[in-house]
């Protein structure tokens, strides 16, 4: 893509949120030329999360932070498209890909056809929940490819590829319809580049907040606003310099390097691992070919210019988290300064724990938190707005919330919280195990997942069963031998061996059996387990209920 010299694209980069958070608020409180007082600004994000605390901390500058609109890349995008490209009805969201293609996966033609015979074995023997989870995987797939692999689609819609099932199942579902492929490829034709018309209904100012994630069809999208008016693009990266060269340790090994887990390869060990996602958008921005900005404002931190105390002075300044930060800051291969002999037990900066429920997690999360908000090393001190805990999927934990987090206002120990990105279903537990119910006939029952399930508020109050005994069962589960299978047929449900061993089956005839016997000779077969405690066998009993 060409350079357009009426465009307005501002790039702003650091290693703090805070310093570019500062920057931003400073940018947002001059007024757009020429724009109503009242009308909202627009500001980009890339979560809910990140929305709350950018208002917390604009608040915190000036104040107040009101009539800010806070959009995903993706619905601001949908939006471009719904102004200018028709075909909004038409659209394939990831629902209506999910049906299309469990419809598609129930025609007996298309599945005789030579290419898709693997699908058709797959998918044959009558069991209806087979298309239904089949087609969800490929629904995530598809939605993916909108927003990823454009160019795969339009050929495919084409006619490329005529033998490969991916192909035919794109065409069979996407023919004749307005798909987003199709109307992001009509809007970039019409809006980008110089010389171009001024696409419609786009705001004169936008801020894009820590929005690195996304595909360079969204980025060439948003850069569309800049021929209108401004975008103010804040990028963090924990590295000052340009890391879009980065080469991971998988592709030096392709490559055939002499030396590939070498010293002498120079990189950051922890930006390998962890840093191809980021090394991508890097890329795209350093290449100047989606976008052009028409300036750059670099405001970096540098962690090593802390003079704050240290661990050994009562600080936190040389701390685990600090130095690893520092390492990445200056893109070290390894690490700096002094190596610890072990572990420091007055150093929380990096911690893991392994619990065995999900309310065992929340639990061990308020104590941890509350000795961090307690910690006086912290300076400033560390405020609960200042906290964000991040979760694959933050719904299970919804119904321990409140009994774990919640009912303490006014008290000490009180940590005030927000809740961001749960469905709707997360606030209704009974809902909640329903859904989980109804995923039971394809589940594995692992050990975790089925005391998680009975760690829900309905069942365990109607079971009378408390954090204590599932501390108990999990316990004695997980020595007996429970690990997931109900039984030996349940196992080979799965397609694995129809052995019993380490089931649920497993475990329980050797906890009742030691319980019954009291000894360790093998009953039938079975060793049992003789290590209950007979003052808590009322937490089995319950469960051999259930």
């Amino acid at each position: 893509m060409m350079s357009d010299p009426g465009s307005d694209f501002r790039l702003y980069h650091s290693n703090s949120l805070d310093v570019l958070a500062a920057l931003l608020a400073r940018n947002v409180r001059a007024p757009v030329p020429g724009q109503p007082l009242l009308a909202p600004e627009v500001v980009l994000i890339p979560q809910v999360a990140m929305r709350r605390w950018l208002q917390a901390t604009l608040a915190a500058e000036y104040g107040v932070a009101a009539n800010l609109e806070f959009l995903t890349p993706g619905e601001f995008v949908a939006r471009a498209l719904n102004a200018n490209v028709p075909g909004e009805r038409d659209d394939l969201d990831a629902a209506g890909l999910h049906w299309k293609l469990y419809q598609a996966l129930r025609d007996p033609a298309l599945l005789a056809q030579p290419p898709m015979r693997a699908l058709q074995s797959y998918l044959a023997g009558g069991d209806a929940l087979k298309p239904w989870a089949l087609a969800g995987e490929l629904a995530s797939v598809f939605e993916k490819y909108q927003a990823w692999r454009r160019d795969w689609l339009l050929r495919w819609e084409a006619g490329a590829d005529p033998a490969d099932p991916q192909a035919i199942l794109w065409r069979t579902i996407a023919g004749g319809h307005d798909y987003r492929a199709r109307r992001i490829q009509a809007y970039l034709d019409r809006f980008e580049g110089a010389g171009q018309p001024l696409p419609q209904g786009l705001p004169p100012r936008i801020s894009a907040f820590a929005t690195l994630n996304i595909s360079p069809d969204v980025l060439r999208v948003m850069a569309t606003q800049a021929r209108v008016g401004e975008l103010h693009f804040y990028m963090p990266t924990p590295v000052q310099s340009y890391w879009g060269d980065l080469q991971t340790l998988a592709e030096r090994l392709r490559s055939g390097a002499p030396d590939p887990f070498g010293e002498a390869a120079g990189e950051n060990r922890l930006l390998e691992a962890w840093g191809a996602a980021g090394r991508d958008f890097m890329a795209v921005l350093g290449s100047y070919e989606v976008v052009h900005p028409a300036g750059e404002i670099a405001a970096y931190s540098d962690p090593e210019d802390d003079t704050r105390p240290t661990l050994a002075e009562g600080g936190l300044s040389d701390s685990l988290l600090h130095r690893l930060q520092r390492d990445l800051f200056h893109r070290r291969a390894l690490p700096s300064g002094e190596l610890r002999d072990g572990l420091r037990s007055d150093d929380p900066s990096l911690q893991v724990h392994a619990c065995h429920t999900r309310l065992r997690e929340l639990q061990v999360l308020h104590d941890q938190l509350r000795s961090l908000l307690q910690d006086p090393r912290f300076d400033p001190p560390l405020q609960a707005r200042e906290i964000a805990v991040l979760a694959p999927d933050i719904d299970p934990y919804v119904p321990y919330l409140e009994a774990v987090f919640g009912g303490r206002g006014g008290e000490d120990e009180h940590i005030p919280y927000a809740l961001a990105d749960s469905s709707p279903l997360a606030g209704e537990p009974l809902a909640d195990v329903f859904v989980h119910l109804l995923g039971l006939p394809v589940s594995r029952f692992g050990l975790n997942e089925v005391l998680d399930l009975l760690a829900s508020a309905p069942l365990a109050e109607a079971a009378g069963l408390e954090a204590v005994d599932f501390d108990r069962l999990h316990g004695w589960l997980q020595q007996a031998g429970a690990r997931w299978g109900l039984d030996a047929k349940h196992r080979n449900q799965h397609q694995a061996p129809a052995d019993d061993a380490y089931t649920w089956q497993f475990a329980l005839d050797r906890l009742v059996l030691g319980h019954a016997t009291g000894s360790e000779a093998d009953l039938a077969g079975v060793a049992p387990w003789i290590e209950l405690e007979g003052g808590a066998l009322d937490a089995l009993d319950r469960l051999l209920r259930l």
